[in-house]
């Protein structure tokens, strides 16, 4: 099963009564096709001098949350299928490979640096989009064919595919 990814993207602005808030921006990249790749971006300003801590978190039910990746230890990942990458005081990357429904949440970004913090989230909404397969040949395909007889079996195994589309979707 494939699945498709919807970003809501939702900032957080928090009205903070520190006045040394550091100045971040978060954003996605990837997941508008089905088993696409994601990755959630959290980028810093340049004025934000040096970075303490840096961390991509997930929020979990029941007021808990998961550090899926931190600037201290990018490599120590939560799963196989989680990878980060830290730019020293610049940004931190979280990658998501082939995005799950269980993937479904609100991430926070979230950075200390030595003049203030900021947090700021983004909500990944991953739906199931398994009527959006591939079509399958099944058997050998032919390989011996010329250019106008490859334009033929092109259309006609397209047909054949959109046919059994519409089939599966009348049932």
């Amino acid at each position: 099963m494939q699945t498709a990814v919807f970003f809501t993207v939702i900032i957080l602005l928090t009205a903070s009564a520190v006045a040394n808030e550091v100045n971040m921006t978060v954003e996605h990249s990837g997941g508008k096709k089905c088993g696409e790749n994601v990755t959630l971006l959290c980028r810093l300003s340049s004025e934000s001098k040096v970075v303490l801590e840096f961390s991509w978190v997930l929020n979990l039910a029941e007021n808990s949350t998961k550090v899926l990746c931190n600037s201290s230890k990018p490599e120590k990942r939560e799963s196989n299928r989680i990878h980060c990458k830290y730019q020293r005081n610049q940004y931190l990357a979280l990658t998501i490979t082939h995005p799950q429904q269980s993937d479904n949440g609100l991430y926070f970004c979230k950075a200390q640096t030595s003049i203030g913090h900021n947090s700021k989230m983004i909500s990944v909404n991953i739906t199931d989009c398994a009527n959006q397969r591939s079509p399958r040949i099944n058997g050998p395909r032919p390989n011996n064919a010329c250019a106008s007889e490859r334009k033929w079996i092109n259309l006609l195994v397209s047909l054949t595919a959109l046919l059994s589309l519409i089939l599966d979707s009348s049932m």
